[in-house]
C-alpha cells in the first residue's frame, strides 16, 4: 500500500471487523448467560415444589386430610416434570447423576406415600413408613438444597468466567486499536511532523533547500514534491527580486560612476596633450612621469569599473573574512557621488574586525542602507558607521537591547554588531514592524521600490545573521546588522 488512504481504509476495516466479532462474542456470551438464568429458574421452582410437597406432606400427617394427599401427589408430578423437561438447562448447571438421583428419590416417596394410602390408619407398619417418608422427603429437601447451591455456584463461576472474557476482550479491542493509531501515526503524523520539522529549521536558518520526501505514501509525496515546487520557485523569485533591486540601485550610482570616471578620464586626455606637444623633445623623464600617470589613472578607471561589474554580477553566496573597515569603505565610494557634501559621515571600526560574509552582497545591503539614510538627511545631517565584537551571548544581547528584529534570530556564536546611524527624522512606531516587507515604503511614488530594506534583511540572513532597527520620530535612526565573525585573524 502506497497511498495513506488506503492504509487509514484499511485501519478502518480492522478495527470495524474487531468491533463487530467482538459484538458476536458479546451476543453469545450472552445468549449463554441467558440460558443459565433460566436454568437457574428452573431450579428454583423444582426446590419450590419440593418444599411444596413436604408442607402438604406434614398437613397429611397431622390433619389426615385426602386433599392434602391429593396435593403432595401433584407437587410430585410437578417436580419430576421440571426435572425432566429441563434436563438440558439443568445439566449446564448440575451433574446428570445428581439429576437421575433426584427422580429416583421422587418415585421413591411416591411409592411409599401410595403404599401408604392402602394400610389401615391403625395399622403397626404405618409409623415406621410414615418415618421413611418424612426421612425420604427429607433427602429430596436436601438435594434440591444442594442443586440449589450448586446452581449459585456455577452461576458465579460462570459471570467470572464472563468478566474475565470481556475484560480480555476489551484489552484487545484497546490493543488492535492502539496498534491501528500507532499504524496511522507512523504513516501520518511522522511524515507530517518530518516536514514541520525541515520547514522550522528552513525558516530559522533561512534555507531554501529542498527537503527530502519523508515517506512512499502517493499523498505525503505529492506533498513534499509541491511544497519543494514551492520552495524552488520562491529561491528563483528571491534571487530575481534581489537582482532586479541591485540593477535598481545600479541606476542611483550610474551618476556617481560617470563622475568617478570623469576624474581618471580627463587627467589620462590632459597627459596624452601634454605628451603629445612635447613628443620631439629630449625631457625623457618628463615623458616617463606623463606615462606613469596615464598608466595610474587606466588603473584607477579599471578598479572603479570592476567594482560597479561586481556589484552587478548576479553570482552564487561565497563567503570569505572581510574587515569590517573595508566593507564600509567600498560602500561609501559606490555612493560617493550621491552622499550631499552637507551630509557628514564618520566610521568608527576598530583594526582587525572582520566578518564572514560574501564581499559583494554585503556591499548592497550597506549601501541601501546608506541611500535610505541619505534620502531623508537635510543640510547638517550626519551617518554613523561604527562596529564591535559582541561578547555577551546572543539570548543575553536580544534582551538587553532596544532595537526590534524581525524573523528568525541569529547568529549562534562570536557575532560582530555593526550600525548604521543617521540623525535624520526617525521612523514612525506604526511603520517599524513593516519596514522589511516587500514592497513597502514610505517614499513618494516614483521615489522607491520597497525592496531595498526587504533584499537587505534576505541577504543578511543568508549569511546567518539578522537585521534591526531603533528610530523614533525626531530622534534619528539605527539599522543594525549582526553577522558572524570571522574565524581567523584579518588586518584592517
Amino acid at each position: 500500500m502506497t497511498s495513506l488512504r488506503s492504509k487509514i481504509t484499511l485501519g478502518y476495516y480492522a478495527i470495524g471487523m474487531m468491533v463487530v466479532v467482538l459484538a458476536g462474542l458479546a451476543l453469545f456470551e450472552l445468549r449463554r448467560i441467558e440460558i443459565h438464568v433460566h436454568g437457574g429458574e428452573r431450579i428454583a421452582q423444582l426446590f419450590d415444589a419440593v418444599m411444596e410437597v413436604r408442607r402438604f406432606e406434614k398437613n397429611l400427617f397431622l390433619y389426615g386430610q385426602p386433599g392434602d394427599h391429593d396435593e403432595v401427589i401433584r407437587y410430585l408430578a410437578d417436580s419430576r416434570r421440571l426435572a425432566t423437561d429441563n434436563r438440558p438447562l439443568l445439566t449446564g448447571l448440575v451433574t446428570d447423576a445428581d439429576i437421575d438421583h433426584f427422580l429416583g428419590g421422587l418415585d421413591r416417596y411416591e411409592r411409599m406415600l401410595i403404599e401408604r394410602t392402602h394400610l389401615p390408619a391403625t395399622a403397626t407398619d404405618r409409623q415406621p413408613l410414615d418415618l421413611a417418608i418424612r426421612a425420604q422427603g427429607k433427602d429430596l429437601v436436601t438435594e434440591a438444597e444442594a442443586m440449589v447451591r450448586q446452581q449459585r455456584t456455577a452461576m458465579q463461576r460462570y459471570l467470572d468466567h464472563e468478566r474475565h472474557t470481556l475484560i480480555v476482550f476489551g484489552l484487545v479491542l484497546a490493543l488492535v486499536v492502539a496498534v491501528a493509531g500507532q499504524i496511522l501515526a507512523r504513516a501520518v503524523a511522522q511524515p507530517l511532523g518530518a516536514i514541520e520539522h525541515s520547514i522550522a529549521r528552513m525558516t530559522e536558518q533561512g534555507s531554501h533547500e529542498v527537503i527530502p520526501v519523508p515517506s512512499r505514501d502517493s499523498e505525503i509525496v505529492s506533498l513534499t514534491n509541491a511544497f519543494n515546487h514551492l520552495l524552488r520557485e520562491l529561491e528563483a523569485r528571491r534571487r530575481e527580486l534581489a537582482f532586479a533591486e541591485k540593477l535598481a540601485s545600479l541606476g542611483t550610482l550610474i551618476s556617481g560612476v560617470a563622475h568617478e570616471l570623469n576624474n581618471p578620464l580627463s587627467n589620462i586626455s590632459t597627459s596624452c596633450q601634454i605628451l603629445a606637444e612635447d613628443l620631439e623633445g629630449d625631457d625623457v623623464a618628463f615623458k616617463r612621469e606623463m606615462l606613469d600617470q596615464i598608466a595610474d589613472q587606466t588603473v584607477r578607471a579599471q578598479r572603479i569599473v570592476q567594482s560597479l561589474l561586481e556589484y552587478s554580477r548576479h553570482r552564487n553566496l561565497e563567503r570569505e573574512a572581510v574587515p569590517v573597515g573595508d566593507l564600509m569603505r567600498d560602500s561609501l565610494a559606490l555612493l560617493k557621488s550621491r552622499l550631499p557634501a552637507s551630509v557628514a559621515i564618520t566610521i568608527a571600526v576598530p583594526d582587525g574586525l572582520a566578518v564572514s560574509v560574501d564581499r559583494h552582497r554585503m556591499q548592497q545591503v550597506f549601501v541601501n542602507l546608506l541611500r535610505n539614510a541619505a534620502d531623508v538627511l537635510e543640510v547638517g545631517g550626519r551617518i554613523a558607521l561604527t562596529a564591535h565584537a559582541v561578547a555577551t551571548p546572543l539570548a543575553t544581547y536580544l534582551a538587553e537591547t532596544s532595537v526590534t528584529f524581525p524573523g528568525p534570530r541569529a547568529p549562534e556564536g562570536p557575532f560582530v554588531e555593526i550600525s548604521v546611524t543617521d540623525n535624520g527624522p526617525g521612523i514612525d512606531a506604526q511603520h517599524i514592524e513593516r519596514i522589511f516587507d516587500p514592497f513597502f515604503t514610505t517614499k513618494d511614488v516614483n521615489h522607491g521600490t520597497g525592496l531595498g530594506l526587504f533584499v537587505a534583511y534576505e541577504v543578511v540572513r543568508q549569511h546567518k545573521g539578522c537585521i534591526g532597527v531603533r528610530s523614533a520620530p525626531g530622534e534619528g535612526t539605527t539599522f543594525v546588522v549582526l553577522l558572524p565573525e570571522a574565524r581567523q585573524e584579518v588586518t584592517a
